[in-house]
């Protein structure tokens, strides 16, 4: 009896030193801690930061760690909603508070149509610490995009609009109806958007290493389109691969009787993932 229990001890024994030894060799191996221990992992303390909107802070939630609602930080948000909704003014309202707290803010123009007017009415036209990207295609954008991501200095990312971003098909295509070309946009961004998530998984990785990095929070900017069928009278472009992401979905729309003057929207939080 006591031979089995030796032995089993050194089975035991053996198995957590090829388990020592295969992380050591992973590690080193990728120049990163991508094997380790629940214990050994620092815990990822998710801050929250306020919209402007009283409203909307609450439907987005709370941290205990800064004590305050508003955006989650360290993750992924979209803004859908119709023309006229106020896409953008939320997220410069989100790059004027990073901006105010000293943060790195990377606003990547895809649509080339981000006002001077706005920029000054939110205090960033000539901050240093704010810097616009204007991509020439849609495969161009998201290379842009990554490329920001990856270099872990910025603590926000703001991409409007996801419903600009075509295809390098598309783009060079003479009529929208060759075959080649349909679904290339959504192709792409499907892509694209799944490689957020191995980006947050890089940038984790270092920052378990103790290097300085920043782990930024992402804002996407979407579009709602009237769709032919009944039953799903709306729809947002960029593919299905954006339900891979643990991403808060934040939807804007009109209220009925706008005028030229004031507007009423409603807000409405979808939290996914």
């Amino acid at each position: 009896m006591k031979n089995k229990k030796d032995k089993k001890n050194k089975e035991e024994e053996s198995k957590k030193k090829k388990l020592e030894n295969l992380m050591k060799e992973l590690n080193k191996k990728y120049e990163t801690c991508v094997m380790k221990r629940p214990s050994e992992a620092p815990s990822y303390k998710k801050s929250h930061h306020p919209t402007g909107s009283l409203g909307l802070d609450l439907g987005l939630g709370y941290s205990e760690y800064n004590n305050q609602w508003g955006w989650p930080g360290f993750s992924v948000c979209e803004l859908i909603g119709e023309k006229g909704t106020a896409k953008t003014c939320f997220c410069l309202r989100a790059a004027k508070y990073w901006v105010e707290k000293g943060g790195l803010v990377c606003y990547i123009d895809a649509e080339h149509a981000l006002e001077e007017v706005k920029l000054k009415a939110f205090n960033v036209y000539d901050n240093p610490q704010f810097v616009i990207v204007n991509p020439e295609s849609g495969t161009n954008t998201w290379d842009l995009f990554h490329d920001n991501m990856k270099s872990g200095i910025y603590d926000l990312i703001v991409l409007d609009s996801l419903a600009t971003i075509q295809s390098r098909a598309e783009e060079d295509a003479e009529s929208m109806e060759d075959e080649k070309t349909m679904g290339g946009s959504a192709k792409l961004n499907n892509e694209a958007v799944r490689q957020i998530h191995a980006n947050y998984c890089m940038l984790a990785n270092k920052y378990d290493d103790g290097k300085d990095v920043t782990l930024p929070m992402i804002m996407i900017v979407n579009q709602s389109r009237q769709t032919l069928s009944p039953f799903a009278p709306s729809t947002s472009p960029g593919g299905e691969g954006r339900k891979c992401l643990d991403m808060v979905t934040v939807k804007l729309s009109e209220l009925p009787g706008k005028d030229n003057i004031l507007s009423r929207d409603i807000i409405t939080v979808d939290k996914e993932g």
